[in-house]
């Protein structure tokens, strides 16, 4: 699809049965979304978010040409994180959890 001249396309729902759009890599979302689902943590992962917002008729979009860079794509957080790190993580970004 192209709207003013950039081009993008829907991405498609259930990625491995468990992604449906939604994540913590760059990219832009509306307040006022975050607000109406509440805060984060209660979903426990990223899939958990993604199925939230599909659930809400929530869609993402993604830009044929990034205009972003990531510079994280190499550093993961583990799955099953010690819990010393959780509450180091939780004091940085209180505002999302």
């Amino acid at each position: 699809m192209i709207r003013e001249g950039i081009e993008f396309r829907k991405v498609f729902p259930g990625f491995e049965g468990i992604w449906h759009g939604f994540s913590f890599n760059p990219g832009l979302r509306r307040q006022k979304d975050y607000l109406k689902i509440g805060k984060y943590a209660k979903y426990s992962s990223e899939a958990n978010i993604s199925y939230k917002y599909n659930k809400e008729n929530y869609y993402a979009i993604v830009l044929e040409q990034s205009a972003v860079k990531h510079i994280g794509s190499t550093q993961h957080i583990p799955r099953f994180l010690p819990e010393k790190f959780l509450a180091s993580f939780k004091r940085k970004f209180l505002y999302f959890i």
